[in-house]
């Protein structure tokens, strides 16, 4: 059946699609990927094996053919694989949505008119991401196409994103070339096809080498950037997970009209008085961001604003070399504890419920 619900609610699963990155609800032990994405009639032979309870992208002519199906399908006028304009959902009442498809270095050059998802597609692109990274890291001046919340940047893990249970692989998105490929993107190296794939089969191709023998973060930009170079990148900048999020969170900030956003460990803390970077290289704990007159923390798609004195008790709490925690005396105690009822932890997370935005 065609997607007819609420379209808020369909982007983040184009997003996980695009990214890799899953913000939805918590899944289950065992359950199927929540995005398929097929790019020609093969879609009976994905459902077949993962059930119902996935959501397939569709082409227009696949689409019209899973009309009555009970599968829930989003028709695609265009190809998600390639750069250029797609149309999501052209016969919902409220359709349909408009998607563009670029590459990363014009990026800059390109204004941001709508959703628009980011791909490197070369080494010379991914050097240009690395630049732009580094330039955050130590300026704190981060690529203004970059943090437009309009903007996902495809194929995150690759990238440095930090990892965890529901950040990519064939348990999170899943593709299908014209060919019959399964991939976890249209823009990556297949790790089965349709006619043979088992659920296990693609989690050990994920997790333990796929066809070309490249395991997990390595795959999705395996076809464009030398896996060399991409490994010797991110394990020389062990910072590119925080930087990541980051982005992600000045995204986030700025949708709800903040702009001029610092963030702690970028070239910037709001306590001048922080000598340490124990935060610097620690994906998994929560961002804190700033500007002239609120904080923010974001973890995991959820955002958290708060006084700029509650921020400088977290960036304290953040650099510390020493645990910290909800059960801690005074302020900072209680201030922990109201972060962790609105599910944003300093210790070890695990992944929130979709972009929930709590006093933002």
């Amino acid at each position: 059946m065609y997607f007819t619900g609420d379209l808020t609610r369909m982007t983040p699963r184009l997003r996980t699609l695009i990214t890799g990155i899953d913000y939805g609800s918590p899944r289950p032990a065992g359950a199927p990927p929540e995005i398929a994405v097929s790019r020609t009639a093969h879609v009976s032979d994905l459902t077949d094996v993962l059930g119902r309870a996935v959501t397939v992208f569709a082409p227009r002519d696949v689409a019209c053919d899973l009309a009555d199906s009970p599968t829930v399908v989003v028709d695609v006028d265009g190809d998600l694989g390639e750069m250029d304009e797609v149309y999501l959902c052209s016969d919902h009442p409220d359709g349909p949505v408009s998607v563009r498809v670029q590459d990363y270095s014009s990026s800059p050059y390109v204004s941001i008119l709508g959703s628009t998802v980011v791909r490197v597609t070369s080494d010379s692109e991914f050097a240009e991401y690395l630049d732009d990274a580094d330039s955050a890291a130590e300026s704190g001046t981060f690529a203004e196409f970059l943090t437009s919340p309009a903007v996902a940047l495809a194929d995150l893990t690759a990238l440095g994103f930090p990892t965890g249970p529901a950040v990519d692989g064939p348990r999170v998105r899943l593709s299908v070339s014209p060919e019959g490929d399964i991939a976890v993107s249209p823009f990556t190296t297949p790790l089965g096809t349709v006619s043979d794939f088992t659920v296990a089969g693609l989690d050990t191709a994920w997790a333990e080498g796929g066809p070309d023998g490249l395991v997990g973060a390595a795959i999705p930009l395996a076809h464009v950037v030398d896996p060399d170079l991409r490994a010797r990148s991110v394990a020389d900048r062990p910072w590119l997970g925080r930087y990541l999020c980051a982005v992600e969170a000045i995204r986030a900030i700025r949708s709800h009209g903040h702009d001029d956003v610092r963030v702690s460990g970028f070239g910037a803390r709001l306590d001048s008085g922080v000598a340490s970077d124990a935060d610097r290289a620690r994906g998994d704990l929560p961002v804190l961001a700033f500007t002239s007159d609120h904080a923010f923390v974001w973890q995991e798609g959820r955002l958290r604003r708060v006084s700029r004195d509650a921020g400088v008790l977290l960036e304290n709490v953040l650099t510390s070399t020493e645990p910290v925690t909800p059960d801690a005396d005074g302020a900072t105690g209680r201030l922990l504890a109201a972060m962790t009822a609105v599910g944003i932890g300093f210790g070890t997370p695990t992944r929130a419920e979709a972009s929930q935005t709590v006093g933002a």
